[in-house]
């Protein structure tokens, strides 16, 4: 079993009995809610649980955003809350599977540097994609890592592949990240002008009421 795994998955199967058991007293109560929302926040949730398990955190983020969209929507407050409140507990494994990664990544590449003498050009490119990494460029950053792939296999240089693997699967859950996070940007831009807009054609509609008025008016 990947070690990762080993040490999510007994925390995970307790916050899924937790969370589903408070799932199930919570729909007991007479509270008057949209079902789709609630419902749909729900599986997402438990997508995002499942998808944890397989240690695929960037689907478990997704899920777990669209969870707390669903949540927002619903009516009932205390409904709404105890949801937010497992969405929160949910994202929060999310973070630590990402730190975990994150240090995984960090080891790997400790590691690979203390055992070996000689720095070759791959291990310069490593640091290389580390750095655009760090700058956000993700492009970038997935070429420097092919770059070092190439130049170990030309170099014969082994022992590499794990913090390589490491290293590309970090800029994959970081671009997913930032690509979720500006997509919400965007729709949050795109809401506010549309209801500007729309609040635009109330007003002109209510003068022209108010002119039509005035010129009838004896």
């Amino acid at each position: 079993m990947h070690p990762l795994r080993a040490a999510l998955v007994p925390s995970l199967l307790l916050l899924t009995a937790h969370s589903f058991a408070l799932i199930a007293v919570r729909h007991a109560r007479l509270v008057v809610v949209r079902a789709s929302d609630l419902d749909e926040g729900d599986a997402l949730l438990a997508e995002a649980v499942g998808a944890l398990q397989d240690l695929r955190v960037a689907v478990a983020s997704e899920r777990v955003e669209r969870a707390r969209d669903c949540y927002a929507r619903v009516a009932d407050a205390p409904t709404r809350a105890d949801r937010e409140d497992l969405a929160r507990s949910v994202d929060a494994q999310v973070q630590r599977l990402l730190e975990r990664t994150r240090a995984a990544r960090n080891d790997a590449l400790a590691a690979q540097r203390a055992a070996t003498t000689t720095d070759t050009a791959g291990d310069g490119l490593m640091r290389d994609a580390v750095s655009a990494l760090a700058r956000q460029d993700y492009a970038a950053a997935r070429a420097a890592v092919d770059d070092a792939r190439e130049s170990f296999a030309r170099d014969g240089v082994v022992g590499r592949e794990a913090a390589l693997g490491n290293l590309y699967a970090s800029i994959n859950v970081e671009q997913e990240r930032a690509a979720r996070d500006e997509a919400r940007r965007e729709q949050e831009r795109s809401e506010r002008e549309q209801e500007l807009l729309r609040r635009g054609k109330a007003l002109v509609a209510e003068q022209r009421i108010t002119a039509d008025a005035e010129r009838r008016a004896p």
